[in-house]
């Protein structure tokens, strides 16, 4: 109905191109957006979809477990972009994990794309093993870089993102190149948000 009375509106105001110069549009927040009348070429109403309700930028404790053996924790702001096909991108910043058994190992930024919704459980879900994204990391201990170098990903790189009671949660396990363990980093958004 909303939609039906919002497009009246905007005919009207489009017919009525000399008394109405600009088309005002006051959001649920109280603020005010105006276009120039002429300027409008057309009004698309579009639904929301399941990506679009996940798009944003994230605050939240990145706990990152190595060989099921170690795990350390940073925080980090995930951000996801919803794509028209419905899927979405996770964009993993550079990040620094201090006081590994590596030294404080700096892991790179990548994106993982076209993360398609799994109804089943209502969550995002990729494997994207097959890929090619790649990464830097660089390790240093007691001054001394003892790992420095891009990793394509490999066997067994798989994400996972859902919303929960609590908010946004990332479950992302990667290989880095032809080394043997897994890294699995589960993203938990801040309560704050």
């Amino acid at each position: 109905m909303k939609k039906i009375l919002f497009a009246a509106a905007l005919a009207a105001a489009c017919s009525f191109g000399a008394d109405a110069d600009l088309l005002t549009v006051t959001l649920n927040d109280g603020t005010k957006t105006s276009f120039p009348v002429d300027n409008i070429k057309e009004v698309t109403f579009t639904e929301e979809t399941i990506a679009d309700t996940f798009a944003g930028t994230y605050s939240g404790m990145n706990d990152v477990n190595i060989n099921n053996q170690w795990t350390y924790s940073t925080g980090i702001d995930y951000v996801i972009t919803a794509n028209q096909d419905g899927t979405i991108n996770l964009q993993v910043p550079e990040y620094t994990l201090t006081g590994t058994v590596m030294g404080d190992m700096t892991i790179g930024a990548y994106t993982v794309s076209n993360i398609a919704y799994d109804e089943a459980s209502k969550s995002f879900v990729r494997d994207y093993s097959q890929d090619g994204i790649s990464l830097h990391v660089k390790a240093v201990k007691d001054g001394k870089t003892s790992l420095d170098g891009d990793y394509t990903m490999g066997e067994g790189c798989n994400v996972v993102i859902e919303k929960t009671d609590q908010g946004l949660k990332v479950v992302n396990a990667f290989k880095m190149g032809s080394m043997p363990f897994l890294i699995v980093a589960t993203f938990t958004q801040s309560a704050a948000e």
